[in-house]
């Protein structure tokens, strides 16, 4: 019997190891719905009363037909509450562009389609990384993940700072 991962945002090396080691299309549906679960916990951990009424919100894993229950409304709300900056907004809404092509693309999806490779090259995250040092990402595969890997990594550690303070 093979071990379950952990995906859960307090395992985020386990998070890593397991996108490594999916197909590109499962790679990016898979950070998709990790950020956008990450989103949707800092969102609630956001809000100071009434847990229920957040909840009925944002929606769960068995409450999902929800009005901020989708990815880009959760991006939205979080930006236009202060809790992400524009560069996060800019590059969650390009994650969840990618995402979306991969997840209703039935055939022929690859890093190399011009709209991909475009979206890739305009994450903020990546760039700022890549002007540092340009031999960290080579590949449009690698400029996603290197935003993923920023992103998760802020949107974390802000949740943990929530979780602290009350």
């Amino acid at each position: 019997m093979t071990k379950k991962k952990d995906t859960s945002l307090n395992d985020m090396n386990g998070f890593f190891e397991y996108l490594q080691g999916e197909s590109p299309r499962a790679a990016v549906v898979i950070a998709g719905a990790f950020l956008d679960e990450q989103l949707r916990q800092l969102i609630l951990a956001s809000f100071s009363k009434n847990r229920s009424v957040a909840l009925d919100l944002v929606g769960s894993e068995n409450n999902f037909d929800r009005p901020l229950s989708s990815f880009g409304s959760r991006i939205n709300l979080a930006f236009c509450l202060g809790i992400i900056n524009k560069i996060i907004y800019e590059d969650l809404h390009t994650i969840r562009k990618i995402r979306n092509k991969y997840a209703h693309q039935l055939h022929n999806y690859s890093w190399d389609e011009p709209e991909i490779v475009n979206w890739c090259k305009i994450l903020n995250h990546s760039k700022m990384i890549v002007n540092i040092n340009p031999n960290i990402a080579k590949s449009h595969n690698e400029l996603f993940i290197l935003a993923v890997v920023q992103i998760s990594t802020w949107l974390g550690l802000e949740l943990e700072s929530k979780k602290n303070i009350k």
